[in-house]
């Protein structure tokens, strides 16, 4: 096996003893009257109460986010049960313009009318009934409660008013005490601090709260956790070391920020220092952040901001990405669908980009955006460390003088993009459809010097997803596409369309095919497991099989000649509805291959 399983070893990451969060909705159910007669109607009445900031779905198809919240009594043959009854819902933005869904909030009344049958015997019944919930917020759904069986009981006297007034649905309000309390365990001292938040209100903690864009009475919460990891790939070589995550958390227990800081050594760049921080304070609206500096001048700092909220009615938006890199062990395995590993040389790539996008979002469910993209690189020799492996340098080979852009260079572009997002939530989504189309007129801008190169292209990108799921959201499927269309073939190879990575063909390494076009297909099925508490935080703890389907193609590779089916697994481990920790094996032409990581998953 050419590839080791890149894992953080978080060591008390599956203790299912740490500290719990409970359930954030309290239900319960009663009867209208405790005692009636034989024949006579009444009806049974089930109180939701949620915090604030949580949301169920209303009944029906008018629930997006979180889904819709589901009663069915569990059928017997004393009692004759009517719809349940529902109370008017709140209509919310996920963002406005992004689509709305209906929600209950805080609390409802719902009514579920009855007839008891005309020939009960006196005494009491028990009558149960199946709810189906799933607490969320506008970013999205948490974990649903599938056909949790609720019970209560009626008593049947001939004595007793035959007629009783039954209730209507209603909303309502909770305190602002209502909150979900932290579970304390009695764990060893030496771990204490894992379990136990850290003092609010200080300089530290509220600078954590700044940065992770928490607003005021926020009241969430930072804990830390120590862990070492290892990983080793074919790309980036064998590392060990350790690192602390701070944790920000709201009371039940959803993660929506992380600061981590790691120190490793790695087998080709020595030692290497790191930061990453990710946030999602709210629906559409974040940003991640990683910054690694090592030995041989390593560098990789990358910077993505989304917030499609601005405006008092949320229609505009931004979408920001920085990249600066200097990468000593760039892999690169020619041009083409039918490129060999074994041919593979390697580069030092240096680069600074830049993507700037601002949207409108004139109707639900559409964005419309401008933007402009800058892209600089330069292409040196790489580590003496990948020679003495066997693996040549790019630029020490007289096969690749020709190669276009091997000196690097400027690339300037102005972009048009159009996307139509109708998921139910932006990670991890559950059912919906999304599809964004980019348009780009690309310009060379060294072209003075490198006259082979030309000075102006088009690209076009598609990306479209479908998501399917059961109703419980056990079962996902998810259907991916895409295509990438370059209008010239001498361009720069690495403006070139590509292959590889956890984002597309995941049995390969990142850019192991590059072409003139590009296409992508990908089947995956998600099935939730189970749910575990892992240091107070719930879990998704997820499986999904994929098979992954693309080619590069033109310039003399015809579509389907070289295409490259590649089946693989995935574990994802999902604080939902933002952060989560994934894990594939798939295998391909060059092997089996590991990829994943920590960050906000699709």
């Amino acid at each position: 096996m050419k590839n080791l399983l890149s894992i953080f070893l978080i060591f008390s990451a599956f203790q299912l003893l740490g500290q719990t969060i409970e359930n954030p909705v309290l239900i319960t159910v009663n009867p209208a009257s405790a005692t009636i007669a034989p024949g006579s109607e009444s009806a049974f009445i089930v109180d939701f109460k949620l915090p604030k900031g949580i949301w169920l779905g209303a009944e029906g198809k008018e629930a997006r986010t979180p889904p819709a919240t589901v009663i069915k009594p569990v059928a017997n043959d004393k009692f004759t049960f009517g719809t349940p009854q529902f109370p008017t819902p709140f209509t919310e933005g996920v963002p406005a313009k992004l689509g709305v869904t209906k929600v209950y909030k805080e609390a409802l009344q719902v009514i579920i009318p009855f007839t008891a049958s005309t020939d009960l015997p006196e005494g009491d019944y028990e009558v149960s009934f199946k709810i189906t919930y799933t607490p969320g917020y506008n970013a999205g759904r948490l974990s649903t409660h599938n056909k949790e069986v609720y019970s209560t009981s009626i008593r049947i006297a001939k004595d007793a008013r035959s007629e009783a007034a039954i209730p209507q649905p209603k909303n309502g309000t909770v305190s602002d005490d209502f909150i979900v309390p932290a579970k304390i365990y009695d764990v060893p001292p030496f771990i204490q601090f894992m379990f136990t938040p850290l003092k609010e209100g200080t300089f530290f903690t509220n600078t954590l709260h700044k940065l992770w864009i928490d607003p005021p009475n926020h009241g969430k919460s930072v804990r830390i956790m120590p862990f070492p990891f290892a990983f080793s790939t074919n790309f980036e070589g064998s590392s060990i070391g350790m690192g602390v995550t701070l944790f920000n958390s709201t009371r039940e227990g959803t993660m929506t920020g992380m600061l981590a800081m790691y120190g490793y050594a790695n087998e080709y760049i020595g030692g290497v220092l790191g930061i990453q921080a990710i946030s999602c304070p709210g629906a559409y609206h974040n940003y991640q952040f990683s910054g690694f500096f090592g030995g041989d001048n390593y560098r990789f700092v990358t910077f993505h901001y989304e917030n499609l909220t601005i405006g008092s009615n949320g229609i505009f938006g931004v979408d920001l990405t920085f990249n600066s890199i200097e990468e000593p062990r760039r892999r690169f395995y020619g041009l083409g669908a039918n490129t060999k590993e074994e041919d593979r040389v390697a580069y030092r790539d240096e680069e600074l980009k830049g993507i700037l996008d601002l949207y409108v979002l004139p109707v639900q469910n559409l964005r419309v955006g401008l933007g402009i993209r800058y892209r600089d690189i330069e292409v040196g020799t790489s580590i003496n460390d990948l020679k003495d492996e066997g693996i040549p340098f790019l630029q020490e080979e007289t096969q690749f003088n020709d190669l276009l852009g091997l000196n690097g260079g400027p690339v300037f572009g102005t972009r048009f993009n159009l996307i139509y997002d109708h998921r139910d939530q932006e990670f991890s989504p559950s059912r919906g459809f999304y599809a964004k189309g980019t348009v780009e007129y690309n310009s060379f801008l060294d072209n003075d010097r490198f006259t082979e190169i030309t000075d102006n292209y088009w690209t076009v990108h598609l990306d479209m997803r479908q998501y399917f799921s059961t109703a419980n959201q056990k079962l996902v499927f998810v259907l991916r596409n895409n295509w990438t269309f370059n209008s010239e073939e001498n361009i720069p190879f690495f403006e070139g369309a590509s292959l590889g990575g956890v984002n597309t063909l995941r049995a390969y390494d990142p850019s192991r095919f590059i072409g003139k076009h590009s296409f992508f297909a990908s089947m995956e099925m998600r099935y939730d497991l189970f749910k575990a508490k892992i240091l107070g935080y719930p879990m998704s703890i997820e499986m999904a099989g994929f098979l992954d389907i693309g080619q590069v193609f033109g310039s003399g590779d015809e579509l389907g000649d070289e295409m490259n089916v590649d089946p693989g697994i995935s574990l994802r481990m999902i604080n939902r509805p933002n952060v989560g920790l994934i894990i594939n094996v798939a295998h391909g032409e060059d092997g089996v291959y590991f990829s994943g990581g920590i960050g906000l998953p699709f």
